[in-house]
């Protein structure tokens, strides 16, 4: 090449180089444009570079003093600890063999009809194993108790813990000699019939990882004799009544002999009793030489519910910056709520990361509505999950972000099996990344003073990988999954102690959990939110008109986890009227009738909405009636359909639910039939000594005439009507 033809072509290369920096347009790179980076993405990288040095929080991990024995969260009480008994909460365990309860009293009341017991029998050995148990140490914050025992070789190691929430868990190492032979190894616990009239039991996904939501099951126990409900293994099974109930719970399978039993977990009803039967070993076993078991149980409610509960309003905030201009100001919107969830999409560079894109404007808001009387602002994180690479959430920007923490500890936290995109990642709050997301937390409530967190994904996902002392190799040696249930509650004690510590105190944390209950962890949350399984059964509504809540959730469903009440949690319920999610129903969520329905069910059972997919003004007309009649007060008594000190109505597809305080009586009374219905409704049994005189119905106002407290209205069919009463 000549140097004039040299000259000539650097002369073209420096001019289409100078027409893309002054332009600030596409370089030619690779071949393919590539958008030059804009001030925001710079911004971003700039602030968080990759990882070349242990973080802060790896170093030191924040709250670890809530995992510190004598530690004790509020609202709960020390425990208190004798040879043959524990105190906690509202609940006492009357302790016996392996140091688990042989009775749990809750509220005062004994809720079994019989010992609890825990037998491993032996071949040729006549009576069951069984270790006496001792109390080896009590702290402010948990008791320990240890059991052992040996026979024919056979030698137990128990240590079974009760911690300040009534949290139990029991952990068995057994060594035995070689071809030592098991009959049978199972937990019985016997409950009264009046306390065993619901039970939830959560799905046990594989390594397919199919839907815990849509898989585990929540509904009264069936009726008949014998063997009325049987599952292969599940990580836990809670059977209860309105009030209180109790809860068995494991990690893992492994030693389950055999180790696909359809029988494994039994609900068996007796004349007398309802039994809840666990086989670890249901055939003859030859033990494995040595072996770890591990398993717990939890009576509930765990906890009272917060002062106040009934007057939370629930909303989504958007956008820190959604605000109207007008003459080129911006005029903050007025959000709709006492407790909100500040959702991702307006303050997050990606969907699962959290750390703002904007620090000063997310401190900013926060101040803001703490300004104008929100109580609690609750940033959206997701529990085991975090974005790895994705397009950025940032309005006007198109780059995509890789969180520096995943590509820095990918290899460390992720879970197996996983899902396949980068932009939503398994991980185990096992590994280090509780620690990066309780700091990231703490940096919200230090920092831009927030005051309660909202946690999606709130499950104890499948998890096979070694590292994070989870799985186990089976028989055939595949590596089987095991659910974290233990590491998850560490992570939610951990987050609560930050609020209580840091913050201001509970409530603080709302989870998701819609049809999987998972006590043992969600025992630190505040408020539940249920209600998303719904969505397959929107999806698939084939019946005539649209979608009913009345059929897809039957009264038993909102008994066995919708109503929250004997968990020790605050229910809240997520409507999925979902636009477009059925296609004969593209615009469910401006349906009145299906949206009342759902109100309906909730109002029937005590329970708050948070009006998203539906249509949000029909909840807030009883938003502004519970108002009124200060719903939140301290004085207010429900007194729920089910209860004989109800109003009843004269027509059983007709209930009410109702209200007592100081403004009179507020009830909703609920038209379950096909049919319009014009009833009496007697309130006597609520009214006490006082004699009401004034009626009406809230909408549209209409005055009832009232006789010995007793009052004659119409309700549409499926629909409800509010009724208030005053002296």
């Amino acid at each position: 090449m000549s140097d004039r033809s040299f000259t000539k072509g650097l002369f073209f290369v420096l001019v289409i180089v100078s027409m893309a920096v002054s332009l600030g347009a596409m370089l030619l790179v690779g071949g393919g444009p590539v958008l030059a980076k804009s001030e925001v993405q710079l911004e971003i990288e700039r602030r968080f570079p990759p990882i070349s040095e242990k973080p802060e929080w790896v170093k030191n991990p924040v709250a670890m003093e809530a995992l510190d024995p004598n530690t004790v969260l509020k609202p709960w009480t020390p425990v208190e600890a004798s040879a043959r008994q524990v105190a906690v909460w509202n609940r006492t365990y009357e302790i016996g063999p392996w140091g688990l309860p042989t009775q749990v009293h809750i509220g005062g009341e004994e809720f079994l009809s019989g010992p609890l017991t825990f037998q491993l029998r032996l071949s040729g050995v006549e009576e069951p194993l069984e270790p006496p148990a001792v109390l080896e140490e009590a702290y402010q914050g948990v008791a320990v108790y240890v059991a052992s025992c040996a026979e024919d070789g056979v030698r137990l190691e128990v240590q079974t813990r009760y911690e300040f929430d009534g949290f139990i868990r029991t952990d068995i190492e057994l060594t035995a000699p070689p071809e030592t032979q098991a009959d049978s190894w199972e937990l019985v616990i016997p409950f009264k019939n009046e306390n065993a009239l619901f039970f939830s039991a959560i799905h046990a996904s594989s390594l397919r990882m199919e839907s815990q939501q849509a898989n585990s099951v929540s509904a009264a126990i069936p009726e008949g004799s014998g063997v009325v409900w049987n599952s292969d293994f599940r990580p836990l099974v809670w059977i209860g009544n309105r009030d209180a109930g109790l809860s068995w719970f494991s990690e893992s399978r492994e030693y389950w002999r055999p180790e696909v039993n359809p029988h494994a977990i039994r609900i068996v009803r007796h004349d007398d009793r309802v039994e809840l039967r666990v086989s670890l070993i249901a055939q003859p076993t030859v033990l494995p030489e040595k072996m770890t078991l591990s398993f717990g149980l939890m009576a509930t409610p765990v906890k009272p519910l917060p002062e106040g509960w009934r007057g939370w309003k629930i909303a989504a905030h958007h956008s820190t910056t959604d605000h109207l201009q007008r003459q080129g100001q911006a005029v903050r919107r007025t959000p709709k709520g006492n407790h909100l969830i500040l959702w991702h999409d307006s303050w997050r560079i990606v969907l699962m990361y959290p750390r703002e894109r904007d620090p000063e404007l997310f401190r900013k808001e926060v101040a803001y509505l703490k300004s104008i009387g929100v109580d609690r602002i609750y940033p959206y994180v997701v529990a085991s999950h975090i974005t790895g690479r994705e397009r950025t959430h940032i309005p006007g920007e198109d780059f995509v972000f890789t969180t520096p923490e995943w590509e820095a500890f990918k290899d460390e936290w992720e879970m197996q099996p996983n899902r396949g995109p980068e932009d939503y990642r398994r991980v185990s709050p096992a590994s280090g990344f509780a620690d990066f997301h309780l700091s990231a937390i703490k940096d919200w409530i230090v920092n831009a003073g927030v005051n309660g967190v909202y946690v999606d994904e709130a499950y104890p996902y499948p998890n096979t990988v070694e590292a994070h002392g989870m799985g186990y190799v089976d028989s055939l040696g595949v590596r089987q999954p095991t659910y974290h249930i233990y590491a998850m509650r560490d992570y939610l004690k951990r987050m609560a102690y930050l609020f209580q510590e840091h913050g201001d105190g509970p409530p603080a944390i709302i989870a998701h959990a819609s049809g999987v209950l998972t006590i043992p962890f969600l025992s630190f949350v505040d408020a539940f939110v249920t209600g998303e399984q719904v969505y397959y059964s929107v999806r698939d509504w084939s019946g005539d008109g649209p979608p009913s809540y009345m059929e897809m959730t039957p009264l038993d469903q909102w008994g066995a986890e919708f109503s929250g009440r004997q968990f020790g949690f605050v229910p809240v319920f997520l409507p999925e009227l979902r636009p477009n999610l059925n296609p004969r129903y593209p615009d469910i969520n401006t349906d009145v009738k299906a949206t009342r329905e759902m109100i309906s069910l909730a109002l029937l059972h005590d329970v708050l909405v948070w009006p998203l997919w539906s249509d949000a003004n029909e909840w807030n007309k009883v938003v502004f009636v519970r108002d009124e009649f200060r719903i939140g007060g301290p004085d207010v008594v429900f007194h729920p359909f089910w209860q004989t000190r109800a109003a009843k109505t004269d027509e059983p597809d007709v209930l009410v639910s109702s209200y007592v305080g100081d403004r009179g009586i507020l009830a909703a009374v609920v038209n379950m039939s096909h049919e319009s219905k014009t009833v009496t409704v007697d309130f006597s049994p609520i009214a006490g000594d006082t004699s009401y005189s004034l009626a009406w119905t809230t909408e549209n106002v209409s005055f009832l005439n009232v006789s010995n407290n007793r009052v004659k209205i119409t309700v549409p069919a499926r629909d409800f009507l509010l009724v208030r009463m005053r002296k």
